[in-house]
C-alpha cells in the first residue's frame, strides 16, 4: 500500500460558471412560481417528507432529535450557522464542480449508477448531495451536519439528512457505505480528533468502498502584505485551539495509518484568487473574503480592531486581489481511496455496545 501523487490534467472546460449560478438563485420566474405555489404545496411538502423517511429507511426511531451543538461550536468552528452562510455554501459547491470537473474524482460512477449507499459528512444545506442524488437516482444520499441548514422538503426522495454532532463518532454501523465524502472540515476538528475522524470514515465504509477527502490548506500563495498579516494571525489563532489549518497534507499518512486503505490518491490544485485568472479567480476571491468576514466576530478582538477597521481590512485585502502585482492561491488536496476487500468477519464489531442508536439503512 502506498500513497500516489497524481497531477491533475490541464484540460479545462468552458467557464459556465456565473451562467449555473444565476440559474440557481436568480431566477425571478421559479421564485414567483415558488411563492405562488407555496401554499398549495405545503401540506403535500411535509407529507413527502414523512414518505422519504418512511420508503428510503434513512432514520431509525430514537434518532429524529438534535443533538448538542455547544461543545463543536465553542471549541473550534468559527463560521456562522444561517440562510446567507448556506447560500454561500452552495455556491461554493458549484465553484468546486467546474473546479475539479465533476463531484467526485474517486471511481465510483459505476457503483452510483446500479445503487449505492453514499454518505456525505458536514454536508451543510446540502448542495453537494442534491446534485449527486439527481444523477444518481438509484443510489441513496444520507447527509450529516451539526446545523439544520439541509432543507430535506426541496430534496429528492433519494436523500436523507441528519443533524448530529461528528465529534462523538458517525452513528452507523461498520461496513454501511459505498462511497464516503468529507470536505471543507479543515477547521471543524483538533488535529487529534482528526485522526479519529478518519478511524471513523474509514469504519463505516465497505471493504471495496471508497473514500474522499478535500482539504484547503489555508495559506495564502503569493499573498499581499495585509493578506498575509490576516493569514498568520488566523493559523496563530486557530493553532492556539489545537487546529492544523494545514491538515489536508496529513490526510493521506492518516489513511494509510488505519491499515484498511488498498492505494491513496491525492490531487493538488490551486484555487486563483484575483482577476488574474478569468476562470475561477473572480469567485476564489469572493470565497476567501467570504470567510473572513465570516471570522469577524474571532478575530477582530484578536486583532485588536472595531467592525470599521476590520471592514477596511477586507476592502483592502479584496484590493490586493485584484492587484495585478499578486498572483494569489490556495492549495487544495483530493484524497481519496479504496478500502481493503476482505471478509466482513476479519473486522470486529467495536461499536457493538452502541449498535442499538445506530441508524440503519
Amino acid at each position: 500500500m502506498g500513497v500516489a501523487y497524481s497531477k491533475p490534467t490541464n484540460r479545462r472546460k468552458p467557464n459556465k460558471f456565473k451562467r449555473k449560478y444565476d440559474k440557481n438563485y436568480k431566477d425571478d420566474k421559479n421564485d414567483k412560481n415558488d411563492k405562488n405555489d407555496k401554499n398549495d404545496k405545503n401540506d403535500k411538502n411535509e407529507k413527502n417528507e414523512m414518505e422519504r423517511i418512511t420508503i428510503d429507511s434513512l432514520y431509525s426511531a430514537g434518532l429524529n432529535s438534535p443533538r448538542s451543538i455547544g461543545r463543536f461550536l465553542s471549541v473550534t468552528y468559527p463560521y456562522f450557522h444561517d440562510e446567507i452562510e448556506a447560500i454561500k455554501m452552495e455556491r461554493q459547491n458549484l465553484l468546486y464542480k467546474e473546479m475539479w470537473q465533476g463531484n467526485f474524482c474517486a471511481p465510483v460512477d459505476e457503483i452510483l449508477e446500479t445503487g449505492g449507499h453514499v454518505l456525505d459528512l458536514g454536508c451543510g444545506p446540502g448542495a453537494y448531495i442534491v446534485d449527486c442524488a439527481k444523477d444518481y437516482p438509484l443510489s441513496t444520499f444520507m447527509g450529516i451536519d451539526i446545523s439544520p441548514m439541509f432543507n430535506i422538503i426541496r430534496s429528492p426522495p433519494n436523500v436523507g439528512f441528519m443533524e448530529y454532532n461528528l465529534l462523538d463518532g458517525i452513528p452507523f454501523p461498520n461496513f454501511t457505505f459505498d462511497y464516503v465524502h468529507q470536505r471543507l472540515l479543515t477547521l471543524a476538528y483538533t488535529e487529534e480528533q482528526w485522526e479519529d475522524a478518519i478511524e471513523e470514515i474509514v469504519r463505516v465504509c465497505k471493504p471495496g468502498g471508497w473514500v474522499e477527502l478535500l482539504e484547503p490548506d489555508f495559506i495564502i500563495n503569493n499573498a499581499g502584505p495585509i493578506t498575509k498579516f490576516y493569514f498568520d494571525e488566523f493559523r496563530s489563532c486557530m493553532n492556539s485551539r489545537g487546529i492544523n489549518t494545514c491538515i489536508s497534507s496529513r490526510l493521506p499518512k492518516l489513511l494509510e495509518a488505519t491499515n484498511q486503505m488498498s492505494e491513496i490518491f491525492v490531487l493538488e490544485k490551486q484555487l486563483p484568487i484575483g482577476n488574474y485568472d478569468l476562470e475561477f479567480g473572480a469567485e476564489g476571491a469572493i470565497t476567501v473574503i467570504d470567510a473572513i468576514n465570516s471570522t469577524r466576530t474571532i478575530m477582530k478582538d484578536l486583532l485588536k480592531l472595531n467592525d470599521d477597521e476590520y471592514s477596511e481590512m477586507i476592502q483592502n485585502i479584496a484590493a490586493e486581489a485584484r492587484c495585478p502585482q499578486y498572483k494569489m492561491s490556495m492549495t487544495f488536496r483530493r484524497i481519496y481511496g479504496m478500502k481493503i476487500k476482505t471478509s466482513l468477519s476479519d473486522y470486529s464489531d467495536s461499536s457493538s455496545s452502541r449498535s442499538e442508536s445506530y441508524i440503519h439503512i
